[in-house]
Formats: structure tokens, C-alpha cells, sequence
């Protein structure tokens, strides 16, 4: 079996399936790797340009004899790939490059089950936690402020899909009130407005989800 296929594919479960460094000893993983091999087309071909860094960072680790056995131990030793990618691989600013900021951010921030997250299978940590954790930074230097600001419009798109389906559940509650008949003061109250506040509040509400279905 190839060395290039071995680290290919090893590399490549990893990513994919974010529990394999819990329920599989030495032996388990030597075995899925050997599967994964066998059943890919070309399994010494890269998808992409990091599984082929990652898996050539992989090989060089497990120095001059490679096999399914050492690659899996040096897998399960690290708890994932996350080691194999260097800070040197993510310092340069890529402004608008959105997968490069999450990326970077996330190696400078994430804690917790993100951390746990990144080190196994470089999966990045929610960008409104990203954004957040560098404006918080005072030390933030112009690299971090480049790479929040990349993943702002994303940040923007889902508090505003939020926003939105928020919008439509507070307006089908008031029109299912109104249908029973309940008054506008008890709805004003529900929402601590006045009465009138209410009635213009559905009306908003109203104009608000025609504009955004057409």
C-alpha cells in the first residue's frame, strides 16, 4: 500500500468524522484506513490543497517506515489532526478569504468544546463567537481585526434570518390572539407596550413580512 494513499486517506477520516478518535483504538483505525483505501478510486489523490499539506506533514511525522499502524498512533497520540497545521499556514492576512478567518480566529480563540473541535478535525468555531472573542481582545492587532471584519457579513445574514424568523413567530401569535379575540391592551401587555403600541407593532409586523415574501 502506498505511503501517499495511507496518509491520504487517514487524514481524510479524520476530517470527516469528527467522533473517530473516540471509539477506535490502534488496531480499529489501522483497519478503517486499510478500508478506506481499498474502497477509493484513487485514494494517494488530495482532494484539495490542506488534506495534501496535512497528509505530507503526516508521513514526514511518521518518519521513514509509514504504515496504516504508525499513522493511526500518531493520530490517536494527538487526538487529531489539528497538530499537523502550523501557525506559519494561517499568518498571513487573506482579507475577504472567509474560510482563512474563521480558520485563524478560531486557532487564536476557540476554548472549550471548539478547541476540542479544531484540535481533531480543524473544524472552525461559530463566526459570531469568532467576531465577538476578537473585538473583545484589546490586544487585537490589524491580522485579527482584518479577519473579524471578513466574517461581519456573516454574522449580519444570520442575526437578520433570525430577525426575520422572529418577526413571523411574534406576528402569527398576535394574529392567533386577535382570532380568540383577545384585546389589544392584553397583548400591549404581553409585550410591555401600550395598546396602541400593539396595534402598530402587527402593523409593522404585517408590512414587514409582506416586503420580505415578495
Amino acid at each position: 500500500m502506498q505511503d501517499d494513499a495511507v496518509a491520504v486517506q487517514a487524514v481524510r477520516l479524520f476530517l470527516s468524522s469528527p467522533q473517530v478518535s473516540d471509539y477506535y483504538d490502534r488496531h480499529e483505525l489501522s483497519s478503517a484506513i486499510e478500508r478506506a483505501c481499498d474502497q477509493a478510486d484513487y485514494p494517494d489523490r488530495p482532494v484539495d490543497e490542506r488534506e495534501r499539506t496535512l497528509a505530507a506533514r503526516l508521513r514526514e511525522a511518521g518518519g521513514g517506515y509509514v504504515s496504516t499502524y504508525s499513522l493511526a498512533q500518531l493520530l490517536l497520540e494527538h487526538r487529531g489532526v489539528g497538530w499537523l497545521l502550523r501557525d506559519q499556514d494561517l499568518a498571513e492576512p487573506r482579507p475577504g478569504d472567509r474560510i482563512w478567518a474563521a480558520q485563524f480566529l478560531t486557532a487564536r480563540y476557540a476554548t472549550g468544546q471548539d478547541a476540542e473541535a479544531w484540535r481533531r478535525q480543524l473544524h472552525p468555531m461559530p463566526v459570531a463567537a469568532a467576531v465577538a472573542a476578537a473585538r473583545a481582545d484589546t490586544g487585537a492587532d490589524q491580522t485579527i481585526r482584518l479577519a473579524a471584519l471578513t466574517l461581519v457579513p456573516i454574522v449580519r445574514a444570520e442575526q437578520e434570518a433570525l430577525l426575520a424568523e422572529l418577526d413571523d413567530t411574534e406576528l402569527a401569535l398576535i394574529t392567533g390572539l386577535k382570532d380568540a379575540k383577545t384585546t389589544f391592551a392584553r397583548i400591549g401587555e404581553a409585550l410591555a407596550i401600550s395598546r396602541q403600541g400593539a396595534e402598530q407593532r402587527k402593523a409593522r409586523l404585517e408590512k414587514r413580512t409582506m416586503s420580505t415574501t415578495r
